[in-house]
């Protein structure tokens, strides 16, 4: 007679282990190259934003400065001061020494103010002067410093940009100015405000990050260091491996030195930065991995 068997024999017990075991191996393997190539791809992406982040805050303030008109205060192949927009506005009353600003907001929803941060006293201004001929051949851009700022309830109410009845309450400002206004300059003409601001890079944490910060009059020093994207490169000389570069040039491409009266035309803006983590993936060399990021910027009233 013979007797049906039951359950699994030894041999056959000790291979389901080991092929479970094979099958757990390559599982776990995957699992782990997936996971690394997740982490690393994380890695990179930030990396790449935090470069174009850093790219795309330095051209939107360097594209407005006009080092013919004294915008550019200082440069080096590694920092940049400029006088950078705090606000812009379209002058609605115009004084002998005076101009006046509408509300931010307006009941029509039209742009004619903006403010990246309060005017304050010692910014520098800028107002479109047409001149008296009716071409622009006259037409210049007029300096001064603002000496006072004063809120104006109903500022620029009974004029034609505002609504008398819509706009009644709202402040704007009346900036008092150090130089008393050609008499060229009318209503309705185009008004920069600007202050110093700069560009450099910084030691956070053990990091490098491209850093920027404001003039503060009142104190006489720069404020606190805003972080614009990081980390970068350190800081090195000659300036070819920084984390943030600059290299000035004139119109020709030359590269120039941006002292005062110097032709800068450009600027070619170079950052370089790396991963805070090393990046383990496959077709990445194991390691803190690197890459940069290059732009031209023309300046502005570049020929």
């Amino acid at each position: 007679m013979q007797l049906k068997r039951q359950g699994l024999a030894l041999v056959e017990l000790l291979a389901a282990i080991v092929l479970t075991s094979l099958l757990a191996g390559a599982l776990f393997r995957l699992v782990d190259r997936s996971q690394r190539f997740a982490r690393g791809a994380a890695e990179l992406a930030d990396q790449r934003a935090q470069l174009a982040v850093a790219a795309f805050a330095v051209e939107t303030e360097l594209q407005a400065v006009a080092p013919a008109d004294g915008d550019l205060l200082s440069a080096t192949d590694s920092a940049v001061a400029y006088l950078g927009r705090v606000g812009s506005a379209v002058a609605c009353n115009v004084g002998a020494g005076t101009l006046d600003l509408a509300p931010a907001t307006i009941a029509s929803g039209a742009a004619i103010t903006w403010w990246n941060s309060s005017p304050q006293p010692s910014d520098s201004l800028l107002v479109l002067d047409e001149g008296g001929r009716r071409d622009a051949g006259d037409d210049r851009w007029w300096h001064a410093a603002v000496s006072a700022v004063h809120a104006l309830p109903d500022a620029c109410l009974h004029t034609p940009f505002l609504d008398s009845i819509a706009d009644a309450g709202k402040s704007g400002w009346r900036l008092t100015l150090s130089l008393p206004l050609p008499p060229t300059v009318a209503a309705g003409a185009p008004v920069l405000v600007v202050r110093p601001q700069r560009f450099a890079l910084y030691r956070s944490l053990g990091e490098w990050m491209l850093g920027w910060s404001e003039w503060n009059a009142a104190s006489g020093a720069w404020q606190g260091i805003q972080p614009v994207a990081g980390p970068l490169l350190p800081h090195a000389s000659p300036p070819g491996a920084s984390g943030f570069s600059l290299a000035w040039r004139d119109s020709g491409g030359a590269v120039i030195a941006p002292v005062p009266g110097a032709p800068v035309r450009g600027v070619a803006l170079t950052l370089r930065g790396a991963t805070r983590r090393v990046v383990r993936m496959d077709g990445v060399t194991a390691g803190h991995h690197r890459d940069s990021l290059a732009r031209h910027i023309a300046l502005r009233n570049a020929p």
